[in-house]
């Protein structure tokens, strides 16, 4: 079984997430989606090759951040040894290249 872990800016990403729906949606709302999140995260220590390179990154000739899909989030991550590591976590109706340039490319992983 693989350890998880969060970079500070998923920590951020996803925080930012959540404070936007309970603004919208109210708190139980947000309280599903984080449920909805973290189950996928977690199946992630046993599973880890279960997303897909990001296509976004793997155009920009990035291949070893991978993402796993809960629509329409999408949670950006790292395999390495005996370790996952969450790097983002995005709404994918955002721009996801600007996002993913800013956030990834530009040194904050």
């Amino acid at each position: 079984m693989n350890i998880l872990i969060w970079t500070e800016e998923a920590r951020f990403s996803f925080g930012e997430i959540l404070q936007y729906i309970t603004a919208q949606s109210g708190q139980s709302a947000a309280d599903k989606i984080y449920t909805k999140i973290m189950r996928k995260v977690d199946l992630l220590a046993v599973f880890p090759f279960r997303g897909k390179v990001s296509a976004e990154l793997k155009s920009l000739g990035i291949t070893d951040i991978y993402e796993l899909i809960e629509m329409p989030w999408k949670i950006y991550y790292r395999v390495k040894t005996k370790q996952i590591v969450i790097v983002l976590v995005l709404d994918s109706r955002r721009n996801l290249e600007e996002a993913l340039i800013d956030k990834i490319i530009n040194g904050k992983d």
